[in-house]
């Protein structure tokens, strides 16, 4: 307690940043802070608010490395964190000090993000320890006295990976080697690996700008696939157009009422074909995602056929591969000429027992057993089918068109003359 008590005092007397840590931490742990803060930054997410309090602590350039040097064994040890806020647990505050943000000592960093696919839905939540463990083990492995590494969960899919090196040289085939280390210790747990990786920044003001490169990196598995190692190329030709048939939305509407499932994928499949060939950057290939989803959408909305069965297509808003989203839709398709294909199927059937009802009505009607009870086991049908089936095909009830059937075939009976008005 002695030892706490003089870190904090000479922390507090000699080192005026901590003064800043704390009032970040209170910050985001009152709401009334809190609310002074979204009404200066209106616009602005928690992640951003750590991010800017963290450039302001140590984005002054004449004592970045002294500042470093002296925050750090406070981040490690976890004192920092004990002597501002006691037994607090809150995920911001761990941001800070677990996850080692402040653990920046050298002048240039570099951020990855790494992706976890898991190939059966059941190991997402098995897994995610055995991760953490990985992603531990990959730091103290690959740290050196030049190379410092630490990480961030970003959620279950995803984890920055943040090297903290003393010079700006290429660390390319570092990357691949932990890229290697995850994936073969997960190879046996059906999950595959994928990186994407930021240029070299020197200054903290980048954070954020080198997390987006980092994840714009990873959106080049859109076509190269996953379990690679991509690196952020901001030369990149951005300015390709992408294919998209102008009579997308009449096609697939004629094809989907139909049942041209073969069509449909044949159509999707010369999208997929004439993008792929273009070897574009991953914002065109995004571009191209979002008018197809939206077609669909569009197309789907305006088809009179759909309103017997309920269709849902969701947007995936999951990092993948441009032949994952071609394969989701072509699935999608599948579900809904089956669901309408069953649709019709069914009103066939609903058509001819409807038929047999008439028929058997028109032929019975004078038959003095017949009543609406009758025909619910006779057709094995329920009180509310029958009384719907009336209502569209007579508009009256059962026992109105039943007793106005028999009084006009009385009429036609005494007009005869062969029957009495008694008979």
């Amino acid at each position: 307690v002695t030892l706490i008590v003089l870190a904090y005092w000479f922390s507090r007397r000699y080192y005026q940043p901590i003064n800043r840590i704390e009032k970040l931490v209170v910050t985001q742990n009152t709401s009334t802070d809190s609310e002074t803060v979204s009404l200066v930054y209106p616009d602005e997410s928690e992640m951003d608010y750590i991010i800017r309090e963290i450039q302001n602590l140590i984005g002054e350039k004449n004592r970045y490395h002294e500042k470093m040097l002296t925050i750090t064994p406070y981040a490690q040890t976890g004192m920092l964190h004990g002597v501002l806020t006691g037994n607090m647990e809150e995920e911001t505050i761990q941001v800070l000090t677990k996850e080692n943000y402040l653990d920046l000592i050298k002048p240039y960093f570099i951020v990855s993000v790494v992706n976890f696919a898991y190939q059966e839905q059941m190991s997402v939540k098995m897994l995610y320890t055995k991760i953490q463990d990985l992603l531990d083990k990959a730091c103290k492995v690959f740290s050196t006295d030049e190379i410092h590494l630490v990480y961030y969960n970003r959620d279950i899919y995803n984890a920055f990976l943040i090297a903290n090196i003393e010079n700006d040289e290429p660390l390319d085939e570092m990357f691949y080697q932990i890229h290697k280390f995850i994936q073969e210790n997960l190879r046996e747990d059906k999950c595959i690996v994928t990186m994407g990786v930021d240029e070299t920044k020197d200054n903290i003001d980048a954070l954020k700008d080198a997390c987006e490169g980092a994840l714009n990196a990873l959106n080049e598995m859109i076509t190269g696939g996953r379990g690679e190692v991509y690196f952020n190329d901001s030369q990149r030709d951005k300015s390709i157009d992408y294919y998209f048939p102008r009579n997308f939305s009449e096609k697939i509407s004629k094809y989907i009422k139909k049942g041209r499932i073969d069509d449909i994928k044949k159509l999707l499949n010369d999208i997929y074909t004439k993008n792929w060939e273009l070897d574009a950057a991953p914002e065109m290939y995004h571009a191209l995602v979002d008018e197809l989803h939206l077609s669909i959408i569009k197309t789907l909305k305006n088809m009179t056929d759909l309103n017997t069965i309920h269709i849902s297509i969701e947007k995936m808003d999951m990092t993948a591969t441009l032949e994952e989203i071609f394969n989701y839709y072509e699935t999608a398709f599948e579900s809904i000429t089956k669901s309408l294909q069953q649709a019709a199927e069914s009103q066939a059937e609903d058509e001819q027992l409807e038929e047999r009802i008439l028929e058997f009505l028109e032929e019975n009607y004078c038959n003095p057993d017949i009543s609406m009870q009758y025909l619910i086991d006779y057709f094995n049908v329920s009180s509310k089918y029958l009384s719907l089936f009336c209502k569209k095909h007579f508009d009256a009830t059962y026992l109105q068109y039943i007793q106005q059937k028999r009084i006009t075939k009385a009429i036609e009976l005494v007009k005869t003359g062969k029957h009495s008005l008694k008979e």
